[in-house]
């Protein structure tokens, strides 16, 4: 019988109830947290060999239960089915419960039995066995193991009954007897429900677990085809590697060749122009030598006559060789002989550098850039973004991303976007944070990079007055006006240095300091502009009858005027700092409808005049006669707009801060809208104390403070 079991069920247990360790039919089935099961005595001489619980199939870690193996949870799935099919594998073999000695033709689900074809004949027969559910020991053959185990559901070994119920306290299957008696996992405390309420739980959960599944699998599968993607690039990038290298030796190799014939020729051009000079020095020598030699041959003969012989014909044969030896031909050379060849050591040292180290290993990290800012505010929402080449081919998922600060350490998520990836995240502690962004164990490009979360209030300075406006005049002091004739001093840290008195009459509203250390302000009293020196002299006043309520004003002394708003007639006059005389009076017609709402006015780094007004057209670029509205005033407070708007200053950046009577909101030079700072009510003066780090001190109306802030 043994031999004709089907292959099926064979082929179904030996792929879902085989031990990877062991290779052979489960026992006592214990699971992992990665879902490998294994026998629990393979387990405990794995465990053993190795000294930790590491599993043999992923080779991922986990802790070693108190206790031992033994207290890993048992795969109940998989013992059913494998006491399962082993009761239908004995079962096939036997006679049936009957007692006829019949064999068994079939299985009944309710009965839980399995019976022979005279039983089968008695269940179809009988009234109250009609609707039991009978399978032919062919069909069963026909199943897999998990199909089979299905007709045969587990018991509860208390009390040896069908589960009917799930509780919620212990998350455990459980019979009738159960829910009265108890059980011994929740004792007396269970939470009984119907199994199939908690399975439809179960199928809801599992539906979005399988979605996130399988959203995960279609990125592993873009992760797969990027790989291969990446695998036909690295060969074809091989290839051109290799034949590059291969050209460029090559190439070499033809330029030295062609080089080296070149001085070859130049040697052997030198040589026969250095051996033709050198032989004809050589046959003059020779010639000169034999003449020597014959004139003294003749001169010894000559000895040999008699003396009347020697003294007639011996002077002319004495001034010949002293003429000769007088005479030396020429013997000196233009060089020595030699043919040098010169190796230029530094072309040397150039041509030696091209070796192994000319060739990188360039890896996906190489190709992905970290950017963020090295510096925020406490709560400000930092957006962070991994940019990349566009030849890089990476998922968002192999980006291992780890923000760690001085008491924690998280794993972070970058999210794809246009091409990019980008992490959000809110800075609520305060300190040095750090970012870690690596793809294959390796970092990206500016990484770790460092971020500093600032507090946003550095100090808070308090006023015995309502300010008006504060002005950063120099170093660290700070100069508030309060509507006043006195302007007082602080420092940013709170000290109070002094005072600056004026003239009675003298109400001091928006301050500007002038390059040469003067104060130029709008005199809100005496409805002129007044600049004054750091004793409280006047030096000049200027715009009577032409101002009525002087607001913000600006100097520009690179064309030596200064603008000022005035509020009640919403124009803007344009005043020559060394006569005082009006240049021109502009009216803003698009917001002469609201008298009282031009309250400021600046100008960008690139020379554009900011106009700022308290109601609906609120921030205004104006460039010759257009006007444009960068940021509209709003009824109320909203996000993006400007409210009651109350002083405006530019930044280094183009940065375009303005202080409005319940909030503070930044600008790009477009108007777009960057971040809100600061919790302050009734806010009016601002100014910039700080380009690095970004500082700002503004006046706090509703505490009569002076605030330090950063931006």
């Amino acid at each position: 019988m043994a031999a004709s079991k089907p292959n099926k069920i064979l082929e179904d247990i030996n792929e879902h109830l085989e031990c990877s360790i062991c290779t052979d039919q489960l026992k006592d089935p214990r699971t992992l947290t990665c879902l490998h099961t294994f026998c629990l005595t393979c387990l405990e001489k794995w465990v053993k060999t190795k000294g930790t619980l590491t599993c043999p199939t992923c080779c991922k870690t986990y802790p070693i239960p108190e206790g031992g193996l033994h207290k890993l949870a048992p795969n109940t799935f998989l013992n059913n089915i494998l006491e399962t099919v082993q009761h239908f594998f004995e079962k096939e073999a036997k006679n049936c419960v009957c007692g006829m000695g019949e064999k068994v033709k079939s299985y009944c689900q309710d009965c839980k039995e399995y019976i022979c074809s005279i039983c089968c004949t008695s269940h179809k027969g009988i009234p109250a066995l009609r609707s039991h559910k009978l399978y032919s020991m062919n069909d069963m053959k026909e199943m897999s193991s998990i199909q089979i185990a299905s007709l045969h559901p587990p018991q509860c070994e208390a009390h040896s009954e069908p589960f009917k119920f799930y509780c919620k306290d212990c998350e455990h299957l459980i019979c009738v007897s159960c829910t009265i008696l108890g059980h011994r996992d929740c004792e007396g405390r269970q939470k009984p429900i119907a199994i199939s309420e908690a399975f439809e739980t179960f199928k809801k959960i599992s539906e979005e677990l399988q979605k996130d599944a399988y959203t995960y699998r279609k990125k592993l599968e873009n992760i797969l085809k990027a790989g291969i993607s990446t695998h036909v690039e690295l060969d074809k990038n091989k290839s051109n590697c290799l034949q590059d290298i291969e050209d460029y030796v090559q190439e070499s190799i033809k330029t030295i060749k062609k080089n080296g014939d070149a001085m070859k020729r130049q040697v052997k051009t030198i040589y026969e122009m250095k051996k033709t000079e050198i032989d004809e020095q050589l046959n003059e020598l020779r010639k000169t030598i034999s003449d020597v030699d014959t004139k003294l041959d003749y001169f010894h003969q000559l000895l040999k006559g008699n003396a009347v012989s020697v003294m007639e014909s011996g002077k002319m044969v004495v001034k010949g060789l002293t003429d000769r030896i007088n005479d030396l031909p020429k013997t000196d050379r233009s060089d020595d002989g030699q043919t040098d060849f010169y190796l230029i050591k530094r072309q040397f040292v150039q041509l030696q550098k091209f070796n192994h180290e000319n060739v990188t290993k360039v890896t996906t990290a190489d190709h992905l850039t970290l950017q963020a800012n090295e510096s925020v505010i406490e709560n400000e929402t930092i957006v962070i973004k991994v940019r990349k080449q566009s030849k890089c081919k990476v998922d968002a998922i192999q980006l291992n991303a780890t923000w760690s600060t001085q008491h924690a350490q998280e794993e972070v998520k970058f999210e794809e976007e246009n091409g990019e990836y980008v992490l959000t995240r809110k800075c609520t502690s305060v300190g040095v944070s750090r970012l870690d962004v690596t793809v294959a164990g390796k970092h990206i490009l500016n990484s770790p990079k460092t971020i500093t979360v600032k507090k946003e209030l550095i100090n808070s300075i308090n006023l015995n007055f309502e300010g008006k406006d504060v002005l950063k005049y120099k170093d660290d002091c700070l100069l508030v006006s309060c509507w006043t004739n006195e302007i007082h001093k602080y420092k940013s840290s709170g000290k109070y240095i002094g005072k600056i008195v004026l003239p009675e009459e003298t109400e001091v509203n928006r301050m500007f300091k002038i390059k040469n250390g003067n104060i130029a302000f709008s005199d809100v009293g005496k409805k002129c502009i007044t600049i004054c020196n750091m004793k409280g002299d006047v030096v000049k006043t200027f715009g009577h009858g032409i101002l009525s309520t002087p607001q913000g004003i600006h100097v520009d002394e690179e064309s030596n005027v200064i603008y000022v708003v005035d509020s009640y007639t919403c124009c803007i006059a344009v005043f020559d700092i060394d006569n005082g005389q009006v240049i021109h009076r502009d009216c803003l017609q698009h917001v002469r409808s609201r008298p009282r709402s031009l309250i400021d006015v600046t100008f960008t780094n690139q020379k554009q005049l900011l106009t700022l007004s308290t109601h609906r057209f609120g921030l205004n670029l104006i460039d010759g006669r257009l006007v444009k509205v960068l940021v509209e005033q709003s009824q109320f407070w909203k996000v993006g707009n400007v409210n009651e708007s109350r002083a405006v200053v530019v930044d280094k950046d183009d940065n375009i801060i303005v202080s409005c009577k319940y909030h503070i909101q930044i600008f790009d030079k477009d108007g777009k809208f960057i971040k809100e700072i600061g919790n302050i009510r009734k806010r009016h003066g601002i100014c910039i104390i700080s380009h690095q780090p970004k500082q700002i001190a503004v006046l706090n109306l509703m505490d009569n403070t002076l605030e330090i802030l950063n931006y």
